[in-house]
């Protein structure tokens, strides 16, 4: 398998006619043409389409896309006899359409109304024309012309989908095209969303809200002032968002980086701030990958393709959410650029993103793809000191904790070097010179990303090697590997791996089976992949997706791909196209191109890219006749296409991973991890290929991914080790029903906070901690004890993510903050809209120096039973309810602080009772209890049980108590002003039947010595004779 020369390819090219117009200028040379009064004779140009199709009346064989528009646009271009006097350019109007794509402006509507001849395809049987050599003569005294009137009409919009069912479409007049005097008396068009035929005009915004996602017809509708009417139809997707989970994206801010002249190219990055306040404090930055002709996977197709349940992708929105990742989307404006500048850039927003980010966590970095070198490069250039760095020549931090490389060329990407020799050939001749790339969006696209510096420095193989795209035939050796390629891997290698990183890991969507199993792409090394004959009328489903369409008319087109060979010299392309006029064959010409040397990349595998599943011409055909095809044209269009190899290898297993040489140069080395990591065979820390063969896979097939989706094996592990908790416990389902010990804790990662997103039930048995002294997460998991004096929070997370979220501590379970060695502290924060339950003997501790905080908006319930020890402090700001028969009290030496909201009562009462709310403190030195400025403890009236003993209580200004109804016992407690310069309001007593009154304290200021017995009351009717209540001078 080894390559022990350097590969190279040849060709053999026998395309050396003349251009496709000098060619027709010679092939009517001897024919008067005045009675082609549109100037379009559509037999001189190239018929992309089947033009008379498309004639202005609705038939199902002529719905549009936006790529058999702009082939009906390329038609009547070529066919314009006048070069003077013709369309733009098809190149410059397929630019000037994408750059009206901008995403958020409104998608525009193309309208192509042609009024166009075409030979009669009688001239030579009716004696009309005929043949001199390869030249039409006209014949004296026919009788009739030969050039048949037609009309074309096309109307679609300039792209095929949206993400979203709110969609904006604008009708400029820049996008219409016509040769026609005729003028328009109305447009009207039917979007296809049930409001039928609207009236639309000139530069107008139309705003359109479809029902559902799914496939839509839009209908256009001309009238000329004529009173004729021409109509037609096209194809539009509505791509609805596929996530099910809950992640808000709320308040998602775009933020530019504007381009640096010499240094890179610019871009922008999408906050989508998790679950939570819209603060950026704990940063997933997403790196995007290559984009091909400005188009790549943007921030809301990552968030689309993150939470979409088909591919395993809801799994990892899920442990976003969990985790309170803030997702940060980083997109260029040039995605084709050299690796070094688009790393600079990155560099400019990972230095954006610490600026804006609130707290001390570290980052997590994701690159995709390409993203995945963009990133490597980035980080390692932040961390050397390279005074010749044009993006950090001095050593800074990137506060990146964990680098993930996500099916990325750590040592080349791969595009079958024979679709990459097709793609030139139709570019650079065509038809005999006559570039197809043209007419064809695929093509042009192709060809820039593949002539581009990003492509040139990623592939391991590039046909476009020898320099510009119009090379002439060669037939001598070329190498394969371009000289930019060389260049940035040897750079890599001498910068090495990140280093500041905790971590460095790596994903492949190969397959990593145990060698023997089905490893490769389903073909071996020099077997066909695609073979196409096409002829009049052919239809290129499959190819149309992803390369172009051709249902041309005159033109035989016959193309063969192959595999590279694994080092044989053997043929890997070869094209042929026979140009017809009225049957006869006036040009051909083919290219055939030859590999040697080569490593067996197509096959090899890796991450793919799915060319179409195989296909099974009958299909076609029957589909093609459903359609309104005729059975004919059906018949031709299913024999023209043998598709042998439904993928090929794009990214490598062995670049993904990064095996190190000479193990890299097997493509089909054993990428085990159980291999990789114990042996040093990869620079990564960890390594994950897939290791299973998909349920959708038919047994005994490859078990390689499409490059890049997020399959479900791929995305559990990628999960938990994302995952600030082991195991990905909250995720998992750990802590929906917990039965054993879990600690909330730092771990082996930095950090002082965590969140909730889940409803949580602690049952019999189940111990939840906050940063108590064991190991963090769960027992058994490992990982450290959390640091001495530590403080460590955790709040519950709502905001629009899961829903109202309630912790239950049900019977026999346990949650605690703090450690009861005072050597940690905690705090456990239930934020607005969500509750702590506590039920009958289910325990809550608070310890020493720790806090439980009940937000204003969130819920405390105390069920019968429940345990309340508290030496820390507990502070209730939100709704406190008392269910059936339960009392609110606790034991220890803490204090509850309460900031009750609402209007008196604001202490629920649940069901029948008795229920008890009771301050029993440890001593006058003990701070019980206080009530925060402006506001009070007033529970409901049919309260059972309202006590105040042994302790202190602070009241803040303007604070008050009513105790309503309920037994009375205030004993042995002093009530005190918070601030002696700020009063309180009240302590109410109002005259129950049972009230114990004794040795209770009232004073503004700090209470010294006991009052002297003057001021001692007996109070009339008290049950108890020597009962006192005793009010301190004012201080």
């Amino acid at each position: 398998m080894l390559s022990a020369q350097a590969p190279t390819f040849q060709i053999q090219d026998s395309s050396t006619t003349p251009t496709l117009h000098v060619m027709m200028d010679s092939v009517f040379a001897l024919t008067n043409l005045s009675g082609v009064s549109s100037g379009i004779l559509a037999d001189r140009g190239f018929q992309y389409v089947p033009i008379e199709w498309y004639d202005g009346t609705l038939q199902a064989s002529n719905k549009l896309y936006y790529e058999t528009w702009h082939g009906l646009y390329a038609s009547m271009y070529t066919a314009s006899i006048d070069t003077n006097d013709r369309l733009p350019h098809p190149v410059g109007a397929y630019r000037q359409d994408q750059e009206a794509l901008t995403e958020g402006s409104p998608i525009p509507l193309g309208l192509l109304y042609m009024e166009y001849h075409q030979l009669d395809t009688n001239s030579i049987t009716d004696g009309l024309l005929a043949w001199s050599g390869k030249q039409l003569t006209d014949v004296p005294g026919r009788s009739r012309s030969p050039y048949l009137a037609h009309t074309l009409f096309g109307a679609t919009p300039l792209r095929n989908d949206h993400l979203s069912r709110h969609v904006s479409f604008v009708l400029d007049s820049a996008y219409w095209f016509t040769n026609s005097s005729l003028g328009i008396d109305r447009i009207q068009i039917d979007f296809g969303d049930g409001a039928g035929f609207r009236a639309v005009n000139w530069q107008q915004e139309i705003s359109i809200v479809y029902p559902d996602s799914g496939d839509y017809l839009i209908t256009t509708r001309l009238t000329f002032t004529n009173s004729s009417i021409v109509e037609s139809h096209a194809h539009f997707r509505v791509e609805q968002s596929g996530s099910t989970a809950r992640y808000a994206f709320n308040g998602d801010e775009v933020v530019p980086i504007d381009p640096v002249p010499g240094v890179h190219s610019g871009g922008q990055f999408t906050i989508a701030f998790g679950c939570g306040p819209s603060v950026m404090d704990r940063p997933l930055i997403v790196v995007q990958g290559i984009t091909v002709g400005g188009n790549g996977i943007t921030y809301n197709g990552f968030r689309n393709d993150i939470g979409s349940p088909l591919i395993g992708g809801a799994g990892i929105m899920d442990n976003l959410e969990d985790e309170g990742y803030d997702l940060i989307y980083v997109e260029y404006n040039d995605g084709e650029d050299f690796i070094e500048r688009n790393a600079y850039f990155l560099q400019d927003v990972i230095r954006e993103v610490n600026a804006l980010k609130v707290g001390d966590e570290e980052n997590v970095i994701m690159g995709v793809s390409m993203g995945g070198i963009v990133t490597r490069y980035a980080l390692r250039d932040m961390e050397l000191a390279d005074p010749n760095s044009l993006g950090s020549p001095t050593v800074e931090d990137h506060e990146c904790r964990l680098y993930i490389s996500y099916d990325s060329p750590h040592r080349g990407a791969n595009v079958p070097l024979g679709l990459q020799h097709m793609v030139l050939h139709l570019a650079s001749s065509g038809p005999n010179g006559f570039p197809i790339g043209w007419a064809i969006p695929g093509i042009s696209t192709l060809v820039s990303y593949l002539n581009s510096p990003a492509a040139r420095q990623l592939l391991v193989y590039h046909a476009f090697n020898s320099g510009p795209i119009l090379f002439p035939p060669v037939s001598t050796p070329v190498l394969v590997t371009s000289p930019e390629h060389t260049a940035l891997y040897n750079q890599l290698e001498l910068m090495g791996m990140p280093q500041e990183t905790d971590e460095n890991i790596a994903i492949s969507n190969g397959s990593g089976l145990p060698p023997g199993q089905a490893r490769d792409q389903g073909f071996q090394a020099g077997d066909v992949m695609l073979q196409l004959s096409a002829s009049q009328g052919t239809l290129l489903p499959w190819w149309q997706a992803y390369l172009f369409s051709i249902h041309g008319g005159n033109v035989l087109l016959n193309f063969q791909i192959h595999a590279v060979p694994d080092g044989n010299f053997q043929q890997i392309y070869r094209g042929i196209f026979d140009l017809r006029i009225l049957g006869q064959s006036l040009f051909s010409g083919s290219r055939i191109v030859f590999a040697s040397n080569t490593l067996p990349y197509d096959n090899a595998p890796g991450g793919s890219i799915t060319t179409g599943a195989y296909v099974n011409p009958a299909d076609i055909q029957a589909s093609l006749i459903a359609g309104g095809f005729p059975p004919n044209i059906a018949t031709g269009a299913a024999n023209s296409l043998t598709l042998l190899a439904d993928q090929f290898c794009y990214m490598p297993v062995v670049s993904a991973l990064n095996v190190n040489e000479p193990q890299s140069q097997n493509l089909f080395f054993d990428a085990r991890p159980v291999n990789l990591i114990p042996n040093g065979f990869t620079t990564f820390e960890q390594v994950k290929p897939i290791e299973a063969i998909p349920p959708s896979v038919p047994l005994g097939v490859n078990a390689n991914e499409d490059h890049v989706i997020y399959p479900a094996e791929i995305a559990a592990w990628l999960i938990d080790n994302m995952a600030l908790l082991p195991d990905a416990s909250l995720n998992a389902g750990a802590l929906t029903q917990l039965s054993t010990a879990y600690n909330f804790g730092a771990g082996p990662v930095e950090r002082t906070t965590d969140r909730l997103v889940q409803l949580i039930n602690i049952n019999s048995g189940g111990h939840l901690s906050i940063n108590r002294n064991q190991e963090v997460g769960p027992g058994g998991s490992g990982w450290n004890a959390p640091l001495a004096g530590s403080l460590f929070e955790v709040e519950t997370v709502d905001e629009n993510c899961s829903g109202p979220l309630t912790i239950r501590v049900h019977s026999g379970g346990q949650l605690s903050v703090g450690d009861p060695g005072n050597y940690a502290a905690g705090i456990l924060r239930i934020t607005e809209n969500n509750g702590l339950i506590l039920n009958n003997t289910g325990l809550l501790r608070v310890h020493a120096g720790s806090r439980l905080l009940i937000e204003p908006g969130a819920t405390l319930r105390i069920n019968a039973g429940a345990t309340i020890v508290l030496d820390g402090t507990l502070e209730i700001r939100g709704n406190l309810e008392l269910g059936p028969g339960a009392t609110f009290t606790y034991s220890g030496t803490g204090k509850v602080v309460l900031g009750l909201p609402g209007t008196a009562p604001n202490v629920t009462l649940v069901g029948a009772g008795p229920h008890g709310l009771v301050f029993a403190g440890q001593g006058l030195t003990h701070e019980m209890l206080e009530i925060e400025d402006g506001t009070y403890l007033a529970p409901d009236y049919a309260l059972d049980v309202f006590t105040i003993e042994e302790g202190t209580v602070h009241l803040g200004e303007d604070a008050w108590i009513d105790p309503g109804n309920a037994a009375l016992r205030y004993v042995d407690a002093v009530c005190i002003a918070a601030d002696p310069s700020r009063p309180y309001r009240t302590v109410y007593v109002n005259g129950q039947a049972q009230r114990v009154i004794d040795g209770m304290r009232f004073a503004y200021g700090a209470l010294a010595t006991l009052p002297p017995p003057q001021h001692r009351r007996v109070i009339p009717g008290d049950p108890h004779p020597q009962a006192a209540l005793r009010v301190a001078p004012q201080a």
